[in-house]
């Protein structure tokens, strides 16, 4: 399984994206389901999280392709308590009606 791919955009504009190289903490465990994040980008006023499946090695897919979205998760960061890690479950979550049946009622992010 390639790793999923996390977009962040806030006014309007991609402030994170997982496919930019950076010296972010990133862990990826396929088997397990677990994705981990340390994003150390602050934001402000409304954003929205992308999460989509990967184009690892098939470099003609359209990398913003809706087919790939799993889900989303919008906000508005005066809600959150700054630096504290940011965890959702999945009732939060906006999920693709074509992969809600690959999420457990346990998945968190």
């Amino acid at each position: 399984d390639s790793m999923p791919t996390i977009d962040i955009w806030n006014k309007s504009e991609l402030v994170y994206s997982s496919t930019i190289e950076s010296e972010n903490e990133i862990m990826w465990s396929g088997e397990e389901g677990f994705f981990y994040h340390k994003i150390g980008q602050k934001l402000c006023g409304d954003f929205v999280i992308i999460v989509r499946f990967g184009v690892e090695g098939n470099q003609n897919e359209d990398e913003f392709n809706d087919n790939r979205i799993l889900f989303k998760y919008t906000n508005c960061a005066g809600f959150i308590k700054p630096g504290a890690p940011l965890n959702i479950d999945k009732s939060q979550l906006d999920v693709s009606p074509n992969y809600i049946s690959g999420f457990e009622d346990m998945f968190c992010m």
